[in-house]
């Protein structure tokens, strides 16, 4: 049988055994069962938005292991270096100033050995905050968090804000949560460090508001217009849906769902503004032509691979001019043989195609330079080369928040098959 089709079919029966909701796969009746067969590589892992259950299954389509939880996640989930399953949990508690979300809220972090036992977590939920969406474990061991700061009406109105629709508008942060060790001396679980997005706001509509007056926003893309809308004044102003690491830069990448735009901030001078940010001039009120279309998964593309340094986006593509359609797009970012926010190279089938995902969904370049792309929605997994041809794919049938990739030789797999 053809590898892909047999892939596909596994993702079948995998989507029946998920179609009743919160459900763990039965090892029993996957394909690959203990000394039956040996896994092939390479490794993906996925969390399935409905399910309390993580997997990890090999190129055929075969599961090698998962791990349990008693949350479902809310939303990524990544395997470390030492093994470990880190992921972000959905909290069942309702939030009064929360109480209008549905997509996307957490409020769980939670670190699980091989065998699922929980060995740290952290709530990240209060009437003011709230973690969601993404997570990204720091050298240190630190893990910075996406989150939704909570502010009042009034405080909006007092900055400039001309329309709040509801109670409260929700304004992007990353938290950096400390995860104390031998070689990390901080408080366990403290909030160590924080990027606000209500630390830079101006506007230019209220001169009598000097805290955030400027004549003009768009002398000031380092700030944030507090009345670029998106969303007609909804509570989820910015919606930031990822967050990665430059260790090299110590730069922090940040994807402004709600603006289309990327964001880089600096992790050393969190009181600095943007540095640079991409996708949609409108959002400091300038002309340009608009490339985001409410994306998923800014990431940078790491050390050693090709394209190291540039920024892979999974862009949604809603609303896109000429018809919607999704993109996997890499835009430069180191400067080298290409300009910083120009985009150099592009994935897609076009509007008369079929790969569309309207929310969620990511990208990951690998080390043969092809890439991974999760098509949320529909939890589609594939792989494409340099010359955008499809290699592998594998449908699970059930929504998935984004899908990451290991070789056997990953540290934190070391000894495990």
């Amino acid at each position: 049988m053809n590898s892909h089709i047999q892939v596909l079919l596994t993702g079948l029966f995998l989507l029946a055994l998920t179609a009743c909701g919160d459900v763990t796969i039965d090892n029993t009746s996957n394909p690959m069962t203990p000394g039956t067969a040996e896994p092939t590589e390479p490794f993906t892992l996925f969390a399935p938005m409905t399910s309390r259950t993580t997997h990890l299954i090999d190129e055929q389509g075969n599961m090698l292991h998962s791990w349990d939880s008693a949350y479902r996640p809310g939303l990524s989930v990544y395997l470390l270096e030492n093994g470990e399953l880190l992921r972000t949990g959905a909290r069942n508690t309702n939030l009064t100033a929360f109480e209008a979300n549905t997509a996307g809220a957490g409020g769980i972090i939670e670190i699980l050995d091989w065998d699922s036992n929980v060995v740290w977590s952290k709530i990240l939920a209060t009437e003011t905050y709230l973690a969601h969406h993404d997570i990204e474990q720091l050298p240190n061991g630190n893990i910075l968090a996406v989150v939704w700061e909570a502010k009042t009406k009034e405080q909006a109105i007092a900055l400039g804000r001309t329309q709040v629709e509801n109670d409260f508008l929700w304004a992007g942060a990353i938290y950096e949560i400390c995860r104390a060790s031998l070689q990390n001396n901080c408080n366990d679980g403290e909030i160590v460090w924080q990027w606000r997005t209500w630390d830079h706001i101006v506007q230019e509509v209220a001169p009598g508001i000097v805290s955030t007056y400027v004549t003009d926003v768009s002398q000031h893309q380092d700030k944030v217009d507090i009345n670029f809308f998106n969303g007609s004044g909804s509570e989820d102003w910015t919606h930031f849906n990822a967050v990665d690491y430059n260790e090299k830069t110590g730069q922090v990448l940040i994807s402004v769902h709600n603006f289309s735009e990327y964001w880089v901030i600096d992790h050393a001078h969190p009181e600095d503004g943007i540095l640079s940010r991409v996708g949609n001039p409108a959002a400091y009120n300038e002309n340009g032509n608009k490339t985001l279309f409410l994306q998923h998964d800014a990431q940078w593309i790491k050390d050693g691979l090709p394209g190291a340094g540039n920024i892979l986006v999974f862009n949604n593509g809603v609303n896109r001019p000429g018809g919607n359609y999704s993109s996997v797009d890499e835009f430069c970012y180191t400067q080298n043989n290409c300009t910083a926010g120009d985009m150099v190279d592009s994935y897609s089938e076009g509007a008369d195609g079929d790969f569309y995902a309207t929310f969620i969904s990511g990208a990951q370049r690998l080390p043969n330079g092809h890439t991974l792309v999760c098509e949320g929605p529909e939890g589609r997994f594939f792989e494409f080369n340099s010359d955008h041809d499809i290699v592998w794919e594998y449908v699970y049938g059930s929504s998935v928040f984004r899908a990451m990739r290991y070789n056997s030789d990953y540290l934190g797999l070391e000894g495990r098959f």
